[in-house]
């Protein structure tokens, strides 16, 4: 573990995901976290993970970014010491307009309707769904059991910006200057590259998830909207299977 992202969502860490990759490491993003390290997330959730767990889970990932790291940093942090941490951060007002507008058009407009379908119909979508609900309330102090009926979020305006100063007054509290970088996406490559003992590459400082792009042309390359459209056409095709034998046997059993 070399890098580890403690910055919360929609302040640039999709950007500075794109950016570590550019710079080499293999990154795990919410999408690689959600999928390929559930049992860790499951075993901090319920209380029973060690420090072995951690070691053994991450021991070959480069880099954490976005949830749930965010929520569980600092116990990650305890068992890979030398890891360089990187606090990103914006504004706080721009940053509650940016995560409203992500949220808003998670919960409006056609391609969310089918995300939320599948999200309602399929045992990956169920699951993740629940998982979601989870890091919110670890992360946000927001719970909605009914997230999966509902498909609504809380726009608890002022919940959300306390959580979001608290948990930057603690990294910044809690990381000595010197072992930590204050990152925000219009500083650019510079003092990333410094901070990392990287090249500075010959291209633009990564601008992911504008507008919430995330869920719209990102949205069908990410690996679980295709895990769950792999599921919904099972289950469309054992549907159509089922709804096929009914009818047979309805007119000729």
């Amino acid at each position: 573990m070399k890098v580890i992202c403690v910055g919360f969502w929609k302040t640039g860490t999709k950007s500075m995901s794109k950016a570590l990759i550019d710079l080499g490491y293999n990154v795990y993003d919410y999408a690689e976290q959600s999928f390929l390290l559930r049992s860790l997330w499951d075993k901090f959730f319920d209380g029973t993970v060690t420090d072995d767990d951690i070691y053994q889970a991450l021991k070959d990932v480069d880099a954490l970014i976005d949830g749930p790291t965010i929520v569980f940093w600092e116990e990650i942090y305890r068992v890979f010491p030398e890891a360089k941490i990187i606090l990103t951060m914006r504004d706080e007002d721009k940053w509650w307009k940016s995560l409203k507008g992500m949220n808003d058009a998670f919960y409006s407009g056609p391609r969310a309707a089918i995300l939320k379908f599948l999200l309602l119909t399929t045992p990956t979508g169920y699951s993740f769904t629940k998982f979601v609900n989870k890091i919110m309330r670890y992360g946000y102090g927001v719970e909605d059991d009914n997230l999966i009926l509902s498909f609504s979020w809380s726009r608890n305006e002022k919940l959300y910006k306390l959580k979001y100063r608290q948990h930057n007054a603690y990294v910044l509290h809690t990381v000595p200057d010197n072992k930590r970088l204050v990152h925000e996406p219009s500083h650019g490559w510079s003092p990333l590259c410094e901070y990392l003992g990287k090249e500075v590459p010959g291209k633009a400082y990564p601008h992911q998830n504008k507008n919430a792009s995330i869920f719209t042309s990102e949205l069908m390359s990410n690996p679980i909207f295709i895990k769950l459209s792999r599921e919904m056409l099972v289950e469309l095709a054992v549907f159509v299977l089922i709804l096929a034998a009914a009818v047979g046997w309805w007119f000729y059993g």
